[in-house]
């Protein structure tokens, strides 16, 4: 009895050996892989893919009358202001951008046309920054062109986003003469318009707050061709998709004619649906020549654009259309 026990106990021993052995050997015999390490978390591209945008508005802005004599309510003339502007951008690698900026409009009596570009770096959850330039051809004189070249920054905070674009506005001198008559009898001046573009400082800045993601309340400041105006603006996406449609509006308050106000529909052609807050971060920066063509009235007022208003008084030698002896006597205000 105890001799068959010890052979059932030897035999199932042996057996549970071999099955370990056998265990270990197919153990052995997989493929080996170390675990994996988490993911880790990448920056957003600087732009969300190739997109565009189209925006068109109308509205009122200021403009002053070239009789420097004539009462308040005169002076102070609104003339109607509209334009069509288009942007593409562009992605460069991951963390940087191209745009280029198009542009048409009127204002204050004056046509304009404008080309533009932007070269940035961007991190979506953090900054912009970056190099913004453009030039102007305003249909004054026989035509003035006016550049602008200037660093551009954009900080988000959460639902704020401080954005501006600081540097130098330049231009072309034409010495065409225009505006009150030669001589009038009984008065007393004439107005020349030099029209030489000075070169000077110039900014865009703003405040944004958007509380909701399709919603952009903004207030900040325009400093364009020596004038200087606050700025409120509203935005908001009313469609939504990879094409979107927005409404906007914005009011200005300023000085010699440096108000404005005027609405309009923006039109953002993306890769995919996204409110307008990621819009505003992800695809295209702001297209400027919205405010350089409707700030200080601009360009269609008398000085509006750097361009000095001359005075002179009439003297003996002046005769009528004596142009030599007028700008002799006349200093640039």
């Amino acid at each position: 009895m105890w001799n068959l026990l010890s052979l059932r106990a030897s035999t199932l021993l042996a057996g549970m050996t071999l099955a370990a052995g056998a265990t270990v050997a197919v153990a052995a015999d997989l493929p080996s892989r170390k675990m994996e390490p988490a993911p880790l978390m990448t920056q957003l591209p600087a732009v969300d893919g190739i997109n565009a945008k189209l925006e068109v508005f109308g509205g009122l802005t200021q403009r002053l009358s070239q009789d420097p004599t004539a009462p308040f309510f005169q002076r102070n003339q609104w003339r109607p202001a509209s334009g069509l502007l288009g942007s593409v951008t562009f992605p460069v690698g991951n963390s940087f951008g191209l745009q280029l900026d198009g542009g048409i409009a009127t204002g204050g009596g004056v046509f304009s046309a404008a080309l533009g570009g932007h070269a940035f770096w961007r991190d979506p959850s953090k900054a912009l920054f970056g190099v913004y330039a453009s030039g102007t051809r305003y249909s004054r004189a026989g035509g003035i062109v006016v550049g602008r070249v200037a660093p551009e920054a954009e900080i988000y905070l959460g639902r704020v986003t401080l954005q501006g674009v600081a540097g130098v506005e330049f231009g072309s001198n034409k010495g065409y003469t225009y505006g009150y008559p030669w001589f009038v009898p009984g008065t007393t001046f004439l107005t020349l318009n030099q029209n030489a573009v000075r070169t000077r400082f110039f900014d865009i800045a703003s405040i944004a707050f958007y509380p909701v993601d399709d919603l952009k309340l903004a207030i900040g400041q325009r400093y364009v061709f020596g004038k200087l105006a606050a700025a409120a603006s509203a935005e908001y996406l009313v469609t939504h998709g990879p094409t979107a449609v927005s409404v906007f509006a914005e009011g200005r308050l300023g000085q010699r004619g440096a108000s404005a106000v005027f609405g309009g529909l923006k039109v953002y052609f993306g890769q995919r649906d996204k409110s307008l807050i990621r819009r505003h971060r992800e695809d295209d920066p702001i297209n400027h020549h919205m405010d350089t063509a409707t700030s200080g009235g601009g360009y269609g007022n008398s000085g509006g654009s750097g361009l000095p208003i001359v005075t002179c008084a009439p003297t003996p030698d002046m005769g009528v259309g004596s142009t030599g002896a007028f700008v002799a006597g006349c200093g640039a205000l």
